[in-house]
This record gives C-alpha cells, structure tokens and sequence, in this order.
C-alpha cells in the first residue's frame, strides 16, 4: 500500500511539472506574438513572405449572461502568395504591404459577418537562410526571418574592420542586383538602405576600396570609408564636424603616391567643399590652441658628431634626444641637429610617428635620403613628431682555442654594454686547457693583425676575439710538420734506390 501511495506521488508531480511546461511554452510563445505583432505595426515597409504564420481572430459578441463567442484561425501566407480568409475565400497579397492586408481584411471580414471585433496579426515570421559571401569572418548560409534586416546577418556572419565594405554591399535577389550603403541607413534612416531579407538572397560583401582617415580637431575621429565623389566637407559632416578648436587657417593632408610613399601637403585656406579624395588619404585639421611640443629621435644616432665609422667613438646604445621644433624644420634638419645616424642604425626598421595623430609610416628610404642629403625626398616635421632609427642587434665573434670553436670554428653572441673578453670566452665554453693559452688573447683586426687585449677588457660591438694555441700546441706542430718532411725525403731516398738495384737486376740477368 505504501509502495503504491509513492509511486502516485511521483506519478502526480510528472504530470504537474509537463502541464507547467506546456503552460510555460504557452506563454511565451504567446509573449513572442504579441512582441512580433507589436513591432510590424509600426513597419510601414514590412511585406508579407511566403511561410509567415497569421492570425486572424473574430469575435462574435456574447448574449447576456453567456460567454464570449469568438474565432482564431492560423493562417500559413503559401509560397504562391496566397492566404485561403475564412467567409471571404482566397487572397493574393504579393507586393502589399502588411498594414495594407490587415486594412483590407478587417474590412471584408466586417462586411460579411455580423462581427464585434477583428482583428490580424502576424504569430510568427517565417524563416529561411540566406547566403552571405565576399569580405566576410563567416561566408555561409545564415539563419534569418521575414523580419530581419540586412545589418543582421551582416553582423552574424562578422564584418572585418577596415577589410569589408558597408557602403557598397551588392544585395541578389531574383535575378536582381540592388547597390545598399549602410552608412545611409544608420545616420538618416534611410531604411530602403537596409531592407527586410526575403528566402533565395545573397549578400556580397565587397572589400572596402576607398577609405581615409580624419584626426586631430574632429568631433569623431578615426578611419572612414568614402564613396568617390564626396568631398572632405561631407566626410567632416559624417564624423561630427569640427570642434571649436579646429583651425581652419589650413589642413594637412598625406597622400599615398604610386611609389608607396606618403605626400605630406599643406593646404591653406582651403575650401573643404572643394577638396576631393583619395584612397588612403590621412587627413589632420589642426588646433588653434598651437602646439610647441619638441621633435623627438629615438635609436641610433650620434647624439653629436662624431669622426668617421670608429666604433669606439659612436654611443652603441639607443638614445632618445628632444630637438627643439623651428617652422619648417625638415627630416634632414633634425637628423643633422643630433649628429645623424650611426653605423649601428637598422634603417629597415626606421619609422615616423606623427605628432597630429600618431599614425606611424615606415622610412624604408632614410638610409638613402641621409646619405645623398636628398632634398627633394626630405619632408617636413612638425611639432611633437618623432624619428626611430632601431638599432642592430650587435654581436660579438670569438673564434680561435676555445671549447666551441677549436678547429677553426667561430661563434657569435649579442653585445652586451661592459661585457669583458672573460665574459664572451666564458660563453664560447672557456679556453681549450688542452691547446688555447688564455694569456695570448686579443682582438682581429681587417688586415688579420692580432691587437693582444687581457681578460678584463671590455668589448666593443662587432669585436672578433682571437685565442692563440699554447706553445706546447705550437712545438707539436712544429715538430710533427718537421718528422713529415723528413720521413718524406727518406721515403723518396729509400724509393730511388730500390729502382735502382731492380735495374741493376734486370740488366743482370
């Protein structure tokens, strides 16, 4: 008896907890409808799509005392664009908007029954997927509804910033191509920019081809793509407009040639409605607060001048010296005011950093431009800018009687700043006991003469430490090249004679 009490207990609480469960999706999937029905009331554009789900409810009114008498019939919009209407038979809605059938049916349905109240609402979208393809993190099938929107799915299937365009996205759709610029959407509501997808579209997403940046006294700062013919006038009203600082007076403006290089330019007095742009435009508007912040170069320079390409009187660390900025002061200029690049300078590696809006461009030419003192390749500098000339990764060589490189081997480690000759032998393993003498070290020079140096010398980059062989090691080799030659001669004595007598042999017999 017991075990059957349980076991209806158990029984009761399953079938309470699957009515909840079914009261639950109940309602929210009534919460859904009511939330769609809400927001296509208001969507003026909003077109019925084959495989939407209506809701056509009627009520008849109550007598006295009776209940309500009312009806709800779901209506599936078929693939024809039909929706089979009770009392009023079949309707064809394509190319109407939503707002338009709801209008038509109220009315109709009114007309032919005797009703209190009618009413059509949609339950729930249909749903479908779309391709999306081209600059894209995700290209595919991407789920969507009736009541998605372009953006949607664009930002499912992850825009890649400054790579994909949202101003020129190609929109398929049966047979047709329709150009959608995005921007016209999210600033002026444009909403025929960004359209409801409907089943069988395809989004392609192009790369963006036309972009410019606008810094300094700009309320919105960054990069921007622009569609050609706009002009910088636009562009400004896009990101903001200017501030009240912004100096009017002039704009800079660095413009990419067909070299790579960037074209600084100056613009005075300019009509911004008149200036037009180019891909890869970088555009600066200017305080009117003034700026005398100093240039800076950073890496390897000589920090004063300095005799020649003697290692020993350039700095080999990297210094970082403040060159006090003078209108038109020019690359060369400030180079020339900290005494240049030295022998240690990597120019592959050199680069700008502009002080407007800290973009950095690369100085792949510096080597060239400083050497040739070329004029008509310097630019100008302005206020808070700064040069990096990095510097190379120096070494040391050792080679000679050493653990590692006895035999003629030779090894090389980075230079560090008051590292002696012990350090460098420590690291190529010591000198050979068997056949180095630690005592006769010194520096190679070009020409192949040995500068003798101690173990607590300090190196200087770009050094070759020579370890001599010992005198013992000398004596072997000398001895042993002496023996060689002699048992050398003997050999050949020993040979000649024994040709002989074989003649004397032959001759004999």
């Amino acid at each position: 008896m017991t075990r059957f009490l349980v076991f209806g207990g158990i029984l009761m609480l399953l079938l309470s907890s699957l009515h909840l469960g079914a009261q639950a999706d109940s309602d929210a999937q009534s919460a859904f409808s009511a939330a769609v029905e809400r927001r296509i009331m208001h969507i003026q554009d909003f077109e019925p799509v084959p495989g939407d789900i209506y809701r056509l409810l009627i009520d008849f009114g109550s007598s006295i005392g009776e209940a309500s008498n009312s009806s709800a019939y779901d209506l599936i919009l078929q693939e024809d664009h039909t929706l089979k209407l009770p009392f009023i038979g079949t309707m064809n809605v394509q190319g109407r908007s939503f707002s338009d059938i709801r209008s038509r049916i109220i009315t109709q349905i009114e007309q032919k029954v005797p009703a209190v109240h009618v009413d059509f609402a949609l339950r729930a979208p249909a749903l479908f997927e779309v391709f999306v393809f081209g600059a894209v993190s995700q290209s595919g099938l991407i789920p969507a509804s009736s009541l998605t929107r372009v953006n949607e799915v664009l930002q499912r299937a992850g825009l890649i910033p400054g790579t994909s365009s949202t101003r020129t996205l190609e929109l398929q759709r049966n047979g047709q191509k329709q150009t959608l610029d995005l921007f016209q959407f999210s600033e002026y509501a444009r909403r025929n920019q960004n359209p409801f997808l409907r089943p069988g579209d395809q989004i392609f997403v192009r790369r963006a081809e036309h972009q410019i940046s606008i810094t300094g006294e700009i309320a919105v700062p960054g990069q921007m793509e622009f569609v050609p013919g706009e002009t910088l006038a636009q562009i400004i009203r896009y990101a903001g407009g200017l501030k009240p600082t912004a100096d009017t007076g002039y704009i800079t403006r660095k413009r990419l040639t067909p070299q790579g290089t960037y074209e600084i330019q100056r613009i005075e007095n300019p009509d911004l409605e008149d200036i037009d742009l180019q891909n890869g435009d970088q555009i600066i508007i200017p305080s009117t607060a003034g700026d005398s912040a100093p240039v800076i170069v950073h890496g390897a320079v000589a920090g004063k001048e300095a005799s020649g390409s003697d290692l020993r009187s350039l700095s080999s660390t990297s210094l970082a010296l403040e060159v006090s900025y003078r209108p038109g002061m020019s690359l060369l200029t400030a180079l020339e005011l900290v005494g240049g690049p030295t022998v240690f300078a990597d120019y592959e590696r050199a680069y700008y950093i502009s002080g407007d809006d800290k973009t950095r461009q690369p100085l792949t030419d510096l080597r060239e431009i400083w050497e040739t003192r070329d004029s008509s390749r310097d630019f100008q500098l302005h206020p808070g800018d700064t040069l990096v000339i990095p510097m190379k990764v120096l070494r040391v060589f050792v080679t000679g009687e050493t653990v590692l490189t006895t035999g003629g081997g030779r090894e090389s480690f980075q230079w560090i700043e008051g590292f002696t000759v012990r350090d460098y032998l420590d690291f190529a393993g010591g000198v050979n006991p068997e056949t180095g003498n630690r005592n006769n070290v010194g520096f190679l020079q070009p020409d192949g003469s040995v500068e003798r140096v101690n173990l607590e010398t300090s190196v200087p980059p770009g050094a070759i430490i020579f370890v001599q062989k010992n005198g013992w090691e000398n004596f072997k080799n000398f001895m042993a090249s002496d023996i060689m030659t002699t048992i050398g001669w003997i050999t050949t004595i020993l040979s000649a004679t024994a040709l002989v007598i074989n003649t004397i042999d032959l001759i004999i017999n």
